[in-house]
């Protein structure tokens, strides 16, 4: 079973869209690549192939093995490969084994950031499933969509391919920091930040909320952070209404107030700490 999906021109603004889908069972001993497929999919295993978009193919049984230029890999039962836009390679089952492949091909701003990104992980081609059952249970909730729906795309698709990738994203700066700043004071203290920073806040209150005092508050802030409780703050301030000026169209004076800033004033001497501009120069350059 596959589905090459139509694309409406709609879908090209989302960041992230599905552009074929499905599945296949090769039996031991049954010859392989499979025929069934669109011209642009037929591949010679000498001579591999190249496709426009990401793929994934997750083994849902048996074993094979997966190739690029420069790697080769076994695959074995759960586990799952990336093919990048425009790389050489191939796959095939253990003749002995044979494979039931399922795969998602989708494109988009969002995977090309994560690939850049590093965030498939430090061997991009044979990525880590977070959840196994919830993965499988996502991907044939997708297949299942694309089956049922298979002249229509969506950005409902969309959404259930994301959270399929959802488990194969690394949270590498997760993993640098040790699933957060080191230090779980700190951490509570930023989870508060992030909190309540819309409104009135100051150190003192994100002190008591954490059960320490002040001076304590700001030795662990410069040890694990290497600043102050106030600059966190004016950082999770800074975030919000850089948010809000790219993906809203809010006159600049209301994000003062959803942002947590007392002032237009405040809010430009942020800017100008945190990335050298005014809030006015920020939506332009995004290009809002």
């Amino acid at each position: 079973m596959h589905h090459a999906l139509p694309m409406e021109q709609r879908l090209f603004r989302d960041g992230l869209y599905v552009t074929h889908a499905g599945w296949e069972l090769i039996l031991p001993g049954q010859p392989y690549p499979n025929t069934n497929h669109t011209s642009l999919y037929i591949f010679k295993w000498d001579d591999g192939r190249v496709i426009p978009a990401f793929c994934i193919g997750w083994v849902v049984a048996g074993s094979g093995e997966f190739q690029t230029r420069k790697l080769s890999y076994p695959v074995i039962k759960d586990q799952v490969f990336l093919i990048l836009p425009g790389e050489w390679h191939r796959h095939r089952p253990d003749p002995e084994t044979g494979w039931t492949l399922a795969w998602i091909e989708f494109n988009g701003e969002m995977p090309y950031r994560w690939w850049k990104s590093g965030d498939f992980g430090s061997e991009p081609n044979l990525l880590q499933v977070q959840d196994k059952a919830l993965f499988a249970l996502q991907f044939e909730n997708l297949l299942e969509h694309v089956h049922c729906n298979p002249a229509s795309n969506s950005s409902v698709l969309s959404l259930k391919a994301l959270g399929v990738l959802s488990h194969l994203i690394q949270d590498t700066a997760a993993q640098m920091k040790g699933g957060g700043s080191g230090d779980l004071l700190v951490d509570r203290a930023n989870e508060y930040i992030w909190n309540f920073s819309h409104g009135v806040l100051d150190v003192p209150a994100i002190a008591r909320h954490v059960g320490v005092g002040r001076r304590v508050l700001e030795r662990r802030f410069r040890s694990a952070l290497g600043h102050g409780v106030l600059e966190s703050i004016q950082r999770c301030r800074y975030e919000r209404a850089a948010r809000l000026l790219v993906e809203t169209e809010l006159p600049i004076k209301a994000i003062v107030c959803q942002a947590g800033f007392g002032s237009h004033e405040q809010l430009r001497r942020v800017f100008r700490k945190f990335d050298n501009s005014t809030p006015e120069e920020f939506r332009r350059q995004a290009g809002c």
